[in-house]
């Protein structure tokens, strides 16, 4: 585990007690088992972050955002890294509800290279839930077949909108402007009702955040 501090252009929002606070800059990122650097991508000011090899988990976490309930909103884009195995599919998104010491998460996140892939059912893995530290995909696919992933239209390398708005114990993943969810999580398996927020990465991924915004419910 270390501690870094980055000077990134990130937008930061919180709904705390009504008031609004806005930051420019986040200090003191707590990185696990990942490489994270500033980095201008594709026009945009972003976070890259990378797995390090043989990692069982790598995040980011966000500090003092302790969350329960609100929305979670920030753009993203992610591709397999170049030495990647050609069957890696480029996994990236969002981790919340995390607990203190890593053993506990709520995480929603995209396999970007199976967007646009031609085979079908391999379209129909593009988002995932999962929870730790019981419910990994495989045992969520196999006893919850469709359940807790789904199709979206994603591109690799290019920016994506998402939004994760959770309530009491739902999620709800909203990608671009859609007015409808592309994935409703009905009952999160996570134990934790609240916890920290964080960038979450899977190995040999490349993957870049920028414009975060965190509302949370009080």
């Amino acid at each position: 585990m270390k501690s870094l501090t980055l000077l990134f252009y990130f937008l930061f929002t919180s709904l705390v007690f009504g008031q609004r606070i806005e930051l420019s800059k986040v200090n003191d990122l707590i990185s696990y088992n990942t490489k994270i650097s500033k980095v201008k991508f594709k026009g945009k000011n972003a976070l890259k972050v990378n797995a390090i090899v043989g990692s069982k988990l790598a995040i980011v976490k966000i500090p003092n955002s302790d969350f329960e309930d609100g929305v979670i909103e920030f753009e993203m884009a992610s591709n397999r890294a170049i030495d990647a195995h050609p069957e890696n599919r480029g996994f990236a998104g969002m981790a919340f509800h995390l607990s203190e010491d890593n053993s506990a998460l709520d995480c929603i996140y995209l396999r970007a290279t199976n967007g646009r892939a031609e085979n079908q059912v391999q379209r129909n893995h593009t988002v995932q839930y999962f929870a730790l530290p019981d419910f990994h995909f495989p045992t969520l696919r196999e006893k919850f077949p469709e359940k807790y992933e789904t199709y979206v239209d994603v591109v690799p390398d290019e920016w994506i909108k998402l939004r994760i708005v959770v309530e009491s114990r739902t999620a709800k993943l909203y990608v671009a402007n859609q007015s409808q969810p592309t994935l409703i999580v009905s009952e999160m398996l996570n134990k934790n009702t609240s916890g920290s927020i964080a960038l979450w990465v899977g190995g040999s991924t490349d993957a870049y955040y920028s414009n975060l915004k965190i509302t949370k419910k009080n």
